[in-house]
């Protein structure tokens, strides 16, 4: 008698919060949908560029090259950043868009100002409208978080937290509406991972940065979609990381994080979730204690 009226209880009140998610997703969609048809005729005529970090490899290689193949109507140039120049200039001579390369430190303060100058003057001279900032760099480390270093933890949170702060705040300025940011969190946003410490904290502060980030910018029809998948086995980021490739359960393939984040950023998705496991796990997080969650993390990472 009692389990059955916990489960009519909480039953019914998931039922309402889904219903509620769903009106609030279609007031917000109605009034983008509103500010973008009062945008002026001429500012539609301007070239479209698309920002991408961390284009040398992974994810942000993958996006440059989707757009190529899926979106050249849509955008008209690419500018790709990332500290290995010679991988971008090989990326470059692969893509059929017009693309910049534009080699840089994104934890460099300098580089980073140096970067808001270009960036500011490239927007005007060239009278362009920044359609999408695609934040792809970042990294992790796997041990625990003593045996790693201090040295270690802080760089993995000025590139995966500080230095994709700052990116937003050079180029959301420059954006107007119709404007896309994909900030690239993960599964790990959505509960703490031992042996994983710190990347998971990264990732969760990205991930609550760019919810907050939507709800400023969405007035002014500005879209943030936070991407959050389950590991994916073909790019650098799990060897790197130094992360058992045995423990990992249906990891993802790269294309298929780009297309299916990519679909959801033209749905207006607030989240997106690529595969089964990230979904279950964005699901049951907010469900499930932390105590439980901690025992069972230990088992995939």
């Amino acid at each position: 008698m009692i389990w059955d009226k916990l489960v009519t209880i909480f039953g019914t009140f998931f039922l309402v919060c889904a219903c509620i998610s769903v009106v609030i997703y279609l007031i917000e969609k109605i009034n983008y949908n509103r500010i973008l048809g009062k945008r002026d005729a001429a500012e539609t005529g301007r070239k479209k560029l698309a920002i991408i970090t961390g284009a040398s490899s992974g994810l942000g290689r993958d996006y440059a090259r989707f757009f190529c193949e899926h979106k050249k109507d849509d955008v008209d140039q690419l500018l790709v950043i990332a500290r290995r120049e010679e991988r971008l200039e090989e990326l470059k001579d692969s893509l059929t868009i017009p693309t910049t390369v534009y080699p840089m430190d994104m934890t460099n303060e300098e580089e980073m100002a140096a970067f808001k100058i270009y960036l500011e003057e490239k927007v005007q001279s060239e009278r362009i409208d920044i359609a999408y900032l695609i934040n792809a760099a970042g990294l992790g480390f796997s041990g625990y978080s003593l045996e790693l270093g201090s040295e270690k933890e802080v760089h993995t949170g000025k590139i995966n937290c500080e230095a994709q702060v700052r990116m937003v705040h050079i180029v959301a300025p420059l954006m107007g509406a119709g404007g896309n940011i994909i900030q690239i969190a993960s599964v790990a946003a959505f509960n703490p991972i031992p042996n994983l410490n710190v990347y998971a904290a990264s990732k969760a502060f990205i991930y609550t940065y760019a919810r907050g980030l939507r709800g400023e910018l969405l007035p002014k029809g500005i879209n943030v979609t936070t991407v959050c998948p389950y590991f994916i086995e073909d790019t650098e980021f799990i060897d790197k990381a130094e992360m058992d490739r045995k423990k990992l359960f249906l990891p993802l393939k790269s294309q298929h994080v780009v297309e299916k984040s990519m679909k959801d950023t033209d749905r207006g998705f607030a989240v997106s979730t690529p595969g089964v496991i990230g979904t279950l796990d964005r699901i049951f997080c907010g469900l499930i204690p932390d105590e439980v969650l901690l025992y069972l993390m230990k088992l995939f990472a």
